[in-house]
């Protein structure tokens, strides 16, 4: 019986959260968010593959070593792949940078930033742990928790392969672009409009919906730079406004927008 043969792996992981950056500013714990990944790094590259991991983040952790610690404890018996004696062994294969940037800049921007030499460090650590994993015949790859242009060039300059599909596809993914591909498909989609790109195309579009029988409508902001709903606001309208003449509804729900719900307030 042939057995398959498996090239080592090897992960540099850069698990920068590509939103807003003034959304971010206003989310607690924000900057923290890069290294709560560390866990699933560490146990799908390590733990179940046996693999060199290079996990980068910032800033700098403070409790790094417990986490790996705690991590590489769910080995059991050194029964994973890879051949290393046990959690003990492990150690040897994760490796974290940091760098002592707590700001709300994405992780990528702090990485690629062009006049800190800390990140040109972290660059050339990333560069020559490459180099040494290809010279081994292993599979490297870039992972990031979202597609990323920066991340997609850097991956590129390092010479390999990133691990989520094409940042130019993430358009498809609004909520407008999947109601566009439901529809092609012929798949029911609650009743809304086409993007409105001013306030008295809007307030057409919501008239329409008025006069359908809506009365509580969610204005969405389409932009991919946010999430968790907060370019949503919620417009609620009276029964005279879907009541009035059709010349009018257009003119009330022009003067009910302003008054629409925002989510987040500091849009």
């Amino acid at each position: 019986m042939t057995q398959l043969h498996h090239p080592p792996t090897a992960r540099i992981h850069i698990e920068s959260r590509e939103c807003s950056p003034q959304v971010l500013e206003r989310l607690t714990g924000a900057t923290y968010f890069p290294e709560r990944l560390l866990g699933p790094a560490i146990v799908g590259t390590v733990c179940r593959g046996g693999g060199h991991l290079l996990y980068v983040t910032a800033p700098q952790m403070i409790d790094a070593d417990q986490q790996v610690d705690y991590y590489l404890g769910l080995l059991s018996g050194g029964s994973h792949q890879g051949g290393t004696d046990g959690p003990r062994g492990a150690r040897d294969l994760v490796r974290i940078v940091t760098l002592d940037d707590a700001s709300t800049r994405w992780l990528s921007t702090k990485v690629l930033d062009p006049v800190s030499a800390r990140a040109a460090s972290v660059r050339s650590d990333m560069r020559e742990f490459v180099d040494t994993h290809l010279r081994a015949g292993a599979d490297v790859r870039l992972s990031y928790f979202e597609p990323s242009r920066p991340l997609e060039l850097l991956a590129r300059d390092l010479g390999v392969p990133g691990t989520q599909p094409s940042a130019a596809h993430i358009p498809l993914a609004t909520k407008h672009a999947s109601r566009k591909i439901f529809t092609a498909a012929g798949v029911p989609v609650p009743q809304g409009t086409d993007v409105c790109h001013d306030p008295a195309a809007l307030a057409t579009a919501v008239a329409t919906l008025a006069r359908a029988g809506h009365r509580r409508i969610v204005l969405k902001l389409n932009s991919t730079a946010y999430g968790g709903g907060f370019g949503n606001a919620l417009l609620e309208l009276d029964d005279d406004i879907a009541s009035a003449p059709e010349e009018r509804t257009e003119e009330r729900v022009s003067r009910a927008l302003p008054h629409a719900s925002l989510v987040d307030r500091k849009i």
